[in-house]
Order: C-alpha cells, then structure tokens, then sequence
C-alpha cells in the first residue's frame, strides 16, 4: 500500500458533508439519465421482477433444506430419511441407501460445533451482490448507464433494494463503494449488534465508526468499520466486520483496516492492542 497521509476518526460534520455529495452525485447521474430509464421502464422492472423471483426460490430452497438438516438431526437420520450405519471399513456413520445418487447424504450423528454453526443454526443467505448488474444485463441497457441511476429508478418506482429484502443490507453500500454511515444497521448486523452490547458497555461499541484518511498522491477518502469496540479491560481495540458468508472476507479491506486504525490510534496516543474480528452467520467468531 501507498504511505499514509493521515487517518483519523471523522466529524459528524465531515461525514454528513461527504455524503450529501455522495448523495447528490447519484441524484445527478438519475436525472442525467431519466428520460432513457423510463423509455425502458418495462424491460427494468420485468428483468427486476424475474430476479425476485430467483431469489424467492433460492431462500425457499435454503429453508427446505434446512428443514432436512434439522429432521435429520433430531431423528439421528440420514437427511434422505434412509437410517444411519456405522460403516465398520471406513469407521464412519453413513447412510444406509448410499448408493441412490438421485439425493445427497449427510448426518449428524457425530455433532461438533462447525456443523451446528454452518448446517443447523439457520438456513443459508440468498447472496445477492450482483443483483443490480443482472437488472441491467436482462433489460439490455447501455453501457454508460451505472448502478447508482438504476437503484434510484426503481426504488423511485416502488421497487425494494433486494439486497435489502434478502440480505438485510442497503444497496447504497456496495454502489458508493463504502458503508453507509445514515444507514441503521439491520438483518444480521442488527443481531451482532446486540450480542456485542451483551458483552461490552454501549459506550464502548462504535457502530458504522467512519476514518477520514489519505494516501501518498491520492485524494482523502472515508472508511466505515461495521463496528469498533473499545475493551478496556483488556486494553484492546477490536474491528468487528460482519460478513454474511465465509467467501465475503477480504483480505485487502481487512489489512487496510487494520492499517488505517493502528494509525488513527498512534496519532492520539492510544497504546492499547489492535485485533480484527470478522463475524458471519455460517462460521460464527474468527479472530485474526
């Protein structure tokens, strides 16, 4: 990475004003291209509609086999519905009606904590991150025209941000490339959210904690941490980033943000210990 500049926590002020340029840069780039969205008004919102849809169908899926991992456990069955043996030769539990390759085979005779986190604990997340790129492909639409004038079209059209319906996370964030500090965290951020205030002092936990900074021959940007926790009994900092799958982990943001953070923290003097956590619902705490 390029040398720091200066990182810093930043004003409520600063990051109102940055984002009501954000803010106004998208409403720019809507009416630029207004006319053009609504000459193709029923192709966006068709493509729009078939992609909920999808989605619906996936969530279902998720919840149906989540419902067979869970019978499955209960019932110390295959989640076939065949029993369970232990297979001597391999010194295993298996299914009983292995051989029919028409259904997959899993149980869960043997628990351990992974299988709870990932399998049992709730049905996977519809993921959803290139929603907005697959409107724009099914409709057929320009080049130029970019997410953000899309968003806008149809939320302006009475269209929820499916990101938001099924993920529980804005839009906005990956279309201004950057956590959205007005946005109330929801759906699982919500929920880490309130586990984290089981465990610290509100006064402690920094939700959407916004870093001016600036790199060597760059412009000064602003990051949003999910959350910043100050455990003082333990003389640390810890950055929580949520992430709704294992494969959302980023090892750039995270080297970055724990870059931008130990340098916020030299230049106050806080001398106190730097550790990353990511939290997801699958694979529950990892520290870093």
């Amino acid at each position: 990475m390029s040398r720091i500049i200066y990182a810093r926590l930043a004003t409520g002020s600063e990051v109102k004003a940055f984002m009501d340029s954000i803010n106004a840069k998208n409403e720019s780039s809507y009416k630029k291209y207004k006319s053009y969205l609504f000459r193709n008004k029923d192709k966006i919102i068709d493509a729009y509609e078939s992609i909920y849809q999808r989605f619906v169908e996936i969530e279902n899926e998720n919840n149906d086999q989540h419902k067979r991992y869970v019978r499955a456990f209960n019932s110390k069955k295959c989640t076939c519905g065949s029993d369970v043996i232990f297979i001597e030769s391999g010194g295993f539990w298996g299914c009983k009606n292995y051989k029919d390759t028409s259904v997959k085979h899993k149980n869960f005779i043997i628990k351990n904590d992974w299988d709870w986190d990932y399998y049992l604990k709730e049905p996977k997340k519809v993921h959803t991150s290139d929603w907005l790129r697959s409107v724009k492909e099914i409709a057929g639409l320009e080049k130029k025209i970019n997410h953000a004038s899309i968003l806008s079209f149809l939320e302006k059209n009475g269209k929820e941000d499916l990101k938001m319906i099924f993920e529980g996370k804005s839009s906005w964030d990956s279309v201004n490339r950057l956590k959205n500090a007005n946005f109330k965290a929801k759906g699982f951020e919500s929920k880490v959210y309130s586990r984290l205030l089981e465990i610290y002092d509100a006064k402690s936990v920094f939700s959407q904690q916004p870093i001016k900074y600036q790199y060597e021959g760059m412009e000064s940007k602003y990051c949003f941490l999910d959350f910043l926790v100050m455990d003082r009994e333990n003389n640390k900092v810890i950055i929580v980033e949520c992430k709704l799958s294992e494969d959302e982990k980023n090892d750039f943001q995270r080297e970055e943000y724990i870059e931008l953070t130990s340098f916020a923290m030299r230049s106050k003097g806080i001398n106190m210990d730097l550790e990353f956590m990511y939290i997801t619902p699958e694979g529950g705490v990892e520290y870093v």
